[in-house]
């Protein structure tokens, strides 16, 4: 892979990658998890896996990124049934219907 085939994928990455970041609602922390496991030491190796795909990079970097935010997702705490019920009993009490 040559230098500018390199810089294409990483513009295709970043792309996907922001297109992903803004649609999900994720902590910075959460962030930082997803940055780290993609922008790291085996970059170089998701770039020419990319570029191998050619016309489905795109699906490729999409997919990959997905995993990743789907991973940390998967790692949330999660709301409980008694949560939700106080939920509903404060909106009762807030918003007026």
């Amino acid at each position: 892979m040559i230098v500018d085939d390199r810089v294409e994928m990483f513009a295709q990455l970043k792309e996907e990658f922001i297109d992903i970041i803004i649609i999900v609602a994720l902590s910075e922390d959460e962030l930082e998890k997803v940055q780290k496991a993609i922008f790291n030491d085996k970059l170089d190796n998701l770039l020419k896996n990319m570029f191998q795909k050619k016309k489905e990079s795109r699906k490729y970097a999409r997919d990959f990124i997905e995993k990743h935010v789907e991973s940390v997702i998967k790692d949330r705490e999660r709301i409980t049934e008694k949560e939700i019920l106080e939920a509903v009993e404060i909106s009762k009490n807030v918003f007026v219907v």
